[in-house]
C-alpha cells in the first residue's frame, strides 16, 4: 500500500465523521505498521477486493460505538443492540466507499461491513498485507483504524 493512499482514508475518516456527524477527528500517534490485535472491544471490517485485496477496519469502545449510534440514529442508543451495531457497520462501509472513490489508481470493490465484538478479537488481513494502524480521538471517544491492501491482479495470477 502507497503512503498516499492510507492519507486517503484518513481524509474520508475525517470528513465521514465531521458531515455525518458533527463530530472531530484528530490523530494522537503517529501511523504504525503492525499487526492488528484491536484496542477495543468493537471492531467494523470491510473487505476491499479487485485491482487489490486488503480491509478497513474501524475498532471503537463500546462508549463510543453507542455515541456514534445515537448520533446517526438520533435517538439515546444505551447498550449494543442490532441497531447500534449496524450503524457502527454503516458508518465503516460510508468511510471505505468515500476513500475507494478517490483512489483512481486501483479499481476497488467494498464488500458489506461486518461487525466483531468481543474483547481481544483479532481481525486477521490478507496474507501479505500489512495493516497502517491510526489511533484517533474523536469529539465522540477513541478509536483505531486500520487500513491494508496489496495489488489483487499480481496475487491472483500466481
Amino acid at each position: 500500500m502507497q503512503a498516499e493512499h492510507i492519507e486517503t482514508f484518513i481524509e474520508a475518516l475525517t470528513y465521514t465523521f465531521k458531515t455525518m456527524m458533527d463530530c472531530e477527528v484528530r490523530r494522537n500517534d503517529s501511523l504504525q505498521e503492525k499487526e492488528l490485535l484491536p484496542p477495543y472491544t468493537i471492531s467494523a471490517v470491510v473487505g476491499l477486493s479487485g485491482d487489490a485485496v486488503g480491509a478497513v477496519v474501524l475498532s471503537l469502545t463500546e462508549a463510543t460505538a453507542l455515541k456514534v449510534a445515537s448520533i446517526l440514529l438520533q435517538e439515546e442508543i444505551t447498550e449494543l443492540d442490532v441497531d447500534a451495531i449496524d450503524a457502527v457497520g454503516e458508518l465503516t462501509n460510508v468511510v471505505a466507499g468515500r476513500a475507494k472513490a478517490q483512489i483512481t489508481s486501483h479499481r476497488l470493490l467494498i464488500s458489506l461491513p461486518n461487525v466483531v465484538i468481543g474483547k481481544e478479537h483479532s481481525v486477521m488481513f490478507p496474507r501479505d498485507v500489512q495493516p497502517f494502524t491510526v489511533p484517533c480521538d474523536t469529539d465522540c471517544g477513541p478509536l483505531l483504524m486500520a487500513v491494508g491492501f496489496v495489488n489483487g491482479r499480481a496475487k491472483q495470477n500466481k
